[in-house]
């Protein structure tokens, strides 16, 4: 399946960018030669357990998984290309950091929080929320959260994660212990970044001062119990 799909995206598609080429994984977008129709196309060393369950769930804050193949230890994710800029492109940086209100950060993350709330439903553990993984569609203007390269399926009884991902200065703390992590890791990464949408730095170099600095602080405690338990809590005291 895996080098039969290799061939058929050869001989039908076309390269049009990479995104991201690292030693651990490749993604490419890819355009259908006669359709013009794009896709992104993810290469990446290790299980795709997720992506497989992804395959057969829809929702609106998230591309479609469209085939997931194995071969040896490699994976190959096909998924809808997203027509967008990311969180990062649209808030820059330095001298043009584009700053948000409290209102457009609380309805955006309230859309985080569905999408959040779903995938959870189904035992999925993001573990990167950040701003390049957030894409705010072009014509619809929906927010879509993207790459479930760093994400695991939650298993209530292991003792600790096998592998430690996700992004330095997101990654909620538990991420790097001894411990497994569960859903609470996903609230902390999302208080971080709504800390950055705010003031383009993370909490512990500035702190955001304001009507959400307290909905913040709760969800970047150190301690999982004493943040939001979950994202439908997060959302309710966002609105």
């Amino acid at each position: 399946m895996y080098e039969w799909l290799e061939q058929v995206l050869k001989e039908q598609y076309q390269f049009v960018k990479c995104l991201r080429n690292t030693d651990k994984n490749e993604i490419v977008v890819l355009e259908h030669k006669t359709l013009k129709k794009r896709i992104i196309k993810r290469s990446f060393s290790g299980n795709s357990e997720v992506y497989k369950k992804l395959l057969t769930l829809k929702h609106k804050n998230m591309p479609e998984i469209l085939e997931v193949t194995e071969f040896e230890d490699k994976s190959l994710v096909l998924e809808e290309y997203i027509d967008g800029k990311t969180l990062h492109e649209l808030l820059g940086n330095g001298d043009n950091f584009n700053d948000l209100k409290e209102n457009q950060v609380s309805e955006m993350v309230c859309e985080l929080c569905d999408i959040l709330s779903f995938v959870h439903s189904f035992n999925i553990i993001h573990r990167d929320i950040k701003p390049e993984n957030i894409i705010i569609e072009k014509d619809t203007q929906t927010l879509k959260l993207i790459d479930f390269d760093s994400s695991r399926d939650y298993k209530k009884y292991y003792p600790r994660d096998t592998i430690y991902l996700g992004t330095p200065g997101y990654a909620a703390p538990e991420q790097y212990g001894d411990t497994s992590t569960d859903f609470r890791a996903d609230i902390y990464s999302a208080g971080v970044m709504m800390n950055v949408m705010l003031t383009g730095k993370f909490p512990q170099v500035q702190l955001h001062h304001g009507k959400l600095q307290n909905i913040i602080e709760k969800c970047i405690q150190v301690s999982p119990d004493k943040r939001f338990q979950t994202a439908e809590e997060l959302k309710r005291s966002l609105k």
